[in-house]
């Protein structure tokens, strides 16, 4: 890989990045074009591109890193807040703790913000992680085929095509950060599970599955 297609193969990555459009299918089939117009990469499936494939989304995750610390260093003052509040706390403070996990957090005492909000959020986030790496592991072998072949790429942007297109047609509805639940938290660590697939953008499945949760009814966790 020369110093060229390494700049073009992370710009791709970085511009895609952004948008619900699976990132992973452009990086992979950017490096499909280089091949077929005569470049010495290696196959996106093997070890050597996937490492690369790592790397450069490591890059991306330390800019959005970068990009939003301040947001993410006023998640974590808060969270040791209230870890700090619910140590030194009364009784009657850490039960309102545990029913911030209630399906309708938001009526708890009256208040807009349910107690614990932010560490309820950072268990729900870990609980979508752990469900994640739970299903991930299955699908690895899944995904190097689809790495190796253009044609089940375009099969998996076309589902995201789709999904999205039905978010967008489905009726708004008036969720906030309170409203997430431990359903969709499952829901959203399917959805990342799946996006291991070159096709399946994260983001976009990380919106379907919150939507579909919410629409139908499921989230009574």
């Amino acid at each position: 890989m020369s110093i060229v297609e390494a700049i073009f193969l992370g710009a791709v990555q970085g511009i895609f990045m952004f948008f619900p459009v699976s990132s992973t299918s452009h990086l992979v089939l950017s490096q499909h074009i280089l091949i077929n117009r005569g470049s010495s990469l290696p196959n996106p499936e093997t070890p050597e591109m996937l490492l690369f494939d790592l790397v450069v989304h490591v890059g991306t995750l330390v800019l959005i890193a970068v990009v939003f610390r301040r947001q993410l260093a006023g998640f974590l003052r808060s969270v040791l807040h209230e870890f700090a509040g619910a140590r030194g706390g009364s009784g009657g403070e850490r039960s309102a703790a545990a029913g911030a996990f209630s399906p309708v957090p938001g009526r708890l005492g009256g208040r807009d913000r349910p107690p614990y909000l932010f560490t309820r959020l950072l268990i729900l986030g870990l609980v979508s992680t752990a469900v994640s790496g739970v299903l991930g592991l299955p699908l690895f072998r899944l995904a190097e085929q689809v790495f190796a072949r253009p044609i089940m790429i375009a099969a998996t942007l076309t589902i995201t095509g789709v999904l999205l297109y039905w978010t967008d047609v489905v009726p708004p509805g008036e969720r906030g950060l309170r409203d997430i639940t431990l359903t969709v938290a499952f829901a959203i660590g399917i959805a990342q599970a799946l996006s291991l697939l070159p096709g399946l953008s994260r983001s976009g499945l990380t919106i379907v599955a919150a939507a579909v949760v919410v629409t139908v009814g499921l989230d009574w966790l």
